[in-house]
C-alpha cells in the first residue's frame, strides 16, 4: 500500500503542478488530501478481502481435515472389526 500510495501521489502532483493556472488561484493540496483518503479506503478494502480470503482458506483446509480423520478413523474401525470397504 505504501508504494502504491508513493506512486499515486508523485503521479499526481506531477500532473496537478502541469494543470495550475496561476490566475485560477486553485491549489491541489485539498484534491491531495482527498487521494490519500481514497488510498487509504482502497487499501483497506483490500486488506479486508484478503483477510477473507484466507481465513476461507483456512476453513476449507480446517474442514478437508476433519474429513480426512474421520474417513481414516472408519477405515481403521473397519479394520479392526475385520470388514472389508
Amino acid at each position: 500500500v505504501a508504494k502504491a500510495r508513493e506512486r499515486c501521489e508523485t503521479r499526481f502532483k506531477t500532473r496537478a503542478q502541469e494543470a495550475i493556472l496561476e490566475a485560477s488561484g486553485w491549489t491541489w493540496d485539498d484534491e491531495m488530501n482527498l487521494l490519500r483518503g481514497d488510498v487509504t479506503s482502497v487499501g483497506g478494502q483490500c486488506r479486508k478481502e484478503k483477510t477473507k480470503k484466507m481465513l476461507d482458506l483456512i476453513e476449507v483446509s480446517s474442514l478437508n481435515a476433519q474429513i480426512a480423520n474421520a474417513v481414516l478413523k472408519c477405515f481403521y474401525l473397519a479394520q479392526l472389526q475385520g470388514t472389508d470397504f
